[in-house]
């Protein structure tokens, strides 16, 4: 079972963040779970806000934290997404629009930044 559709049914909100600022995108770049991070990309973008990709109490964005541990694949990944996020706004991520595809198994805008 998609462990995020589990969350879901239970009624966690996926834009969660506690109170240092942590979403459910913090915690799994904290560590380096790639996998989760493009499940939760791919199938649950439109459950998303800016708070799940913005800064935590001490100013550290997800891509930051998988930085400073180490995990520089998974930042750079998170660090596009990040700044998508800031381009947007904090609303709604739209998907839909190949703004983001899955290729080799990392993220790429679509239009080939």
């Amino acid at each position: 079972m998609d462990c995020f559709l589990y969350l879901n049914e239970l009624g966690f909100d996926l834009t969660f963040a506690n109170n240092n600022g942590h979403s459910i995108v913090h915690k799994l770049a904290q560590r380096n779970n790639e996998m989760l991070i493009d499940e939760l990309l791919s199938k649950w973008q439109g459950s998303l806000s800016g708070k799940n990709f913005g800064r935590d109490s001490e100013g550290m964005r997800p891509s930051d934290l998988a930085s400073s541990d180490g995990f520089l694949s998974l930042a750079a990944k998170l660090d596009l997404v990040e700044k998508e996020w800031d381009e947007m706004g904090d609303g709604r991520w739209e998907m839909g629009d190949g703004r983001w595809e899955m290729g080799d198994g990392r993220w790429e805008m679509g239009d080939g930044r």
